[in-house]
């Protein structure tokens, strides 16, 4: 992976990733706030409410590549003061950061809005959810886990359009055979071959857990 130098000038979002909800099925009374930051994986922006992640995107060039793709409503807005984010949202940026340099972070308890998903998609965005920093599972094991074991395809297309990378880690979601199947984040199948890489060295290494699930973020993973 290209280290991405970083840069200090922030611009506003100019178009909205068509991954993910659309404004019209967001609440109305759940304002939102938007992040960017760089990382060692390129520039991350990431686009939640009080709820929770709403969208994250990751491993771009640019900070203005970032905030293009990740979008917005029109009523998001940056806060460098704090006052319009929940608590959790500067710890979630420390451990995207973590992660990237290499650290095997947990994300399994960060708060994540799925109020606009369908109820087979909230099941399987919870089992994604739930695959271990350094482990993987086929498409096919992961309808199994989402007790669907004949929705190995519809469970390819929630990780095709998932708007969370990370927080709900579709990287490690393969294809049987060892096949590594889709990616659409950043540059792709480059880029899962090189988080399953990172994360099975940071393994074999035998790192200890950078932050457990309990520690620092409060409340409910997910919020429907």
């Amino acid at each position: 992976m290209q280290i991405m130098p970083p840069r200090t000038d922030e611009r506003q979002p100019r178009r909205r990733s068509s991954a993910g909800p659309s404004s019209g099925s967001w609440e109305s009374d759940a304002p939102t706030f938007f992040l960017s930051f760089h990382t060692l994986l390129g520039w991350m922006a990431l686009l939640g409410s009080q709820r929770g992640v709403r969208r994250l995107t990751l491993a771009h060039p640019t900070r203005d590549a970032a905030i293009a793709a990740v979008g917005h409503d029109g009523q998001a807005e940056r806060s460098r003061s704090g006052k319009s984010r929940p608590a959790w949202a500067d710890e979630l940026v420390r451990r995207l950061r973590a992660y990237a340099d290499g650290e095997p972070v947990d994300f399994s308890r960060v708060p994540l809005d799925v109020s606009w998903r369908t109820a087979f998609q909230k099941k399987v965005v919870r089992a994604c959810r739930a695959i271990d920093y350094g482990r993987t599972m086929t498409y096919g094991q992961l309808a199994k886990a989402a007790g669907s074991p004949r929705a190995a395809r519809a469970v390819g297309n929630v990780m095709a359009s998932n708007p969370t990378p990370l927080v709900v880690p579709c990287h490690r979601v393969v294809a049987s055979g060892g096949a590594l199947g889709g990616f659409s984040a950043g540059e792709g199948i480059a880029l899962k071959r090189h988080l399953l890489e990172m994360e099975a060295e940071a393994c074999r290494y035998g790192f200890s857990s950078f932050v457990s699930p309990e520690e620092s973020l409060a409340g409910s993973s997910e919020s429907s």
